[in-house]
Formats: structure tokens, sequence, C-alpha cells
């Protein structure tokens, strides 16, 4: 697609002097460009919906742990000349390997009665049914009265405890999926690129297309420092991007409103994770784009989903431009 591009600014500067001759060509290579832009659609359909996405992480399912650690975006309309941002929050996020605690013991006088599963943070506590002996006597749990107490003192403890480790254990999960994140980087970096993105699209189109797909991407480069051990997604230094190719063959999309929206995103380059100045973008653009368009907000980091994904350069920036 960027060849695509470089082609339609060459025949945008060679058009510029609106020459008699240049009149003249002009179809002819209005022509070859949409040929070369219909071919582009077929070779690199354009990204509508996250299911070919080879990952996936939300923000909204990051759990609240002190081993995460969310970066400061601040508004380029609300920042004052003197304000500065801190060196120690210029990154996306943070993810570093927590401390993983083994559930308290149950005391060897209950433990036999215990069914599998209570070792398990997601796990349940349950005693086993009654059992009968040779002689055809049963024993019940609860014919202890000792037994009962040590059961209730011993769910208590675990209890606390699956309240402070069910966070661990999720930010261990995240952390491994960035572990292996890592790898595949290294061994598809030239074909996968890691983006951020907000501002999420969803609309089933008269064409029968479905739109599930953010609309404004950052790029972030994933780094690894082993003596933490700790993963941190910052930024490559690029600008974020309107993609505009999820709009491609849509004939409900008004391509004036588009190119407004462009122009409206060129001039501010709003930040994915940015604050009002974002959410007043996306409320301009789904004004656009629909008459029954609306920004639907859920507050803070749930304000929108965001999402980081991971794609071929080729599907995720066949831009139309």
């Amino acid at each position: 697609m960027r060849a695509v591009e470089k082609v339609r600014r060459d025949l945008s500067m060679k058009l510029g002097s609106g020459s008699e001759a240049q009149e003249q060509t002009r179809p002819k290579i209005i022509q070859i460009f949409r040929y070369l832009q219909a071919l582009n659609q077929i070779r690199n359909p354009p990204q509508r919906n996250f299911d070919p996405q080879a990952w996936t992480l939300w923000f909204h399912d990051l759990p609240i742990h002190p081993c995460i650690r969310h970066g400061l975006i601040i508004d380029t309309t609300s920042r004052t000349d003197t304000e500065t941002i801190d060196n120690d929050n210029d990154f996306i996020l943070k993810v570093s390997r927590p401390r993983l605690a083994d559930p308290p013991q149950p005391p060897k006088e209950i433990r036999s009665w215990l069914q599998e599963g209570w070792e398990q943070v997601d796990g349940s506590v349950a005693v086993k049914p009654p059992v009968a002996d040779s002689n055809g006597v049963v024993t019940r749990f609860e014919d202890n009265p000792q037994r009962l107490f040590l059961l209730e003192e011993w769910k208590a403890k675990r209890a606390a405890w699956v309240e402070t480790e069910r966070p661990a254990r999720r930010t261990m999960a995240i952390f491994e999926k960035l572990y292996a994140l890592q790898g595949q980087f290294e061994r598809e970096s030239e074909r996968l690129e890691l983006m951020l993105g907000d501002g999420r699209i969803r609309w089933r189109t008269h064409e029968g297309f479905l739109l599930d797909y953010p609309v404004l991407l950052l790029r972030l480069q994933l780094l690894f420092d082993p003596k933490i051990p700790e993963f941190t997604l910052i930024e490559t230094g690029q600008p974020s991007e309107f993609y505009t190719a999820i709009f491609q063959s849509i004939a409900e999309v008004n391509a004036s409103a588009i190119g407004r929206c462009r122009d409206d995103h060129e001039q501010g380059e709003w930040h994915p994770l940015g604050g009002e100045e974002t959410t007043n973008f996306f409320r301009r653009l789904v004004s656009q784009l629909s008459p029954y368009g609306e920004l639907i907000e859920q507050g803070l980091l749930k304000r929108r989903l965001y999402l980081l994904s991971l794609a071929t350069p080729s599907s995720l920036y066949a831009h139309a431009h």
C-alpha cells in the first residue's frame, strides 16, 4: 500500500500545474491509479474486525496490581508551557513478574476430607461425602465439631489468600503472554507490528459488512529488562494514524467526511490514550459517519475499549487515501 500511496503523491504533483497536456492525460492516469488501488485491496484486504489478529490484550482486562503500571498521557490542549512529562511515566504500560504465593495448608485433621481443587486460586472448597467402613459404620465430616471449627478457620485464611493472590495470578498470565509475544517478535520481526488502538467502530453496514475495529492507531515497541524482570511498552516516536482503510468500499460513508476527519487528525495527531481532546475527535468522527452515530464512553480506562494488537503491516496499513 505504501507503493500505491507513493504513486498517488507522484501523480498529484505531476497534475498540479493544470496544463492542457496534463488535463488530457489525467483520465488515463486516474484509471491506472484506481486499478492499482483495486489490486492492492484484493491482495491486502482492509482489516475490519479483530478476528484475524494474531495477538490482543484489552486494557480493561488488566488487573489492579503493583506489578502493572500505566504511563501518563497529558492532553496537549490542557498542558501548560511549563508542564513536562515525568520520564518515569514516559511509557504506555509496564508489567513485571509478580511474586506468587502458595495457599495456606489445611490442618491435618481435615486434609484427607477435602476434595481436589482447593489448591487452585479459582478452585473451591468442598468436603468428601460420608464414608462407610467394612462394618457398615458411616462416618460424616460434620460428626466431629472440631473438624467443622478447623474447616471454617482455614477457609477464612484461604479466602484472604485468594483475595490477594488472584490479581497476582492474572498478572502472571499477562507476563507470560508478553513473554511469548517477545519470542514471536524475534522469529517474525519483519512481518509483525505491535499497535495500540482506540476508537472502536462497531457498525453493521447496509452492504453487510461488520465493522468492529479501532480507527486511531499507534505503533509500539516491546522492551524487556531481564534484571527485574519487566516488560515495557513504549511509543516508537511515530505519530498516531487515522485508520481509514476500514471504510473502503462502504457506500454509506461520505468520502468528504472521511477527508475532513483525516485533516482533523493530521492537525491534532490525537493520541489513542489521550483525554478529552481524543474523546472530542471521536465525537466529531461518529457524527460525520452517520446521522445515527453515537460515542459510547465507559469511564477512565474503560472510557473506550483499548487494545494491543499484533498484525501484519500489509493488512493493517492498507490505507484508503
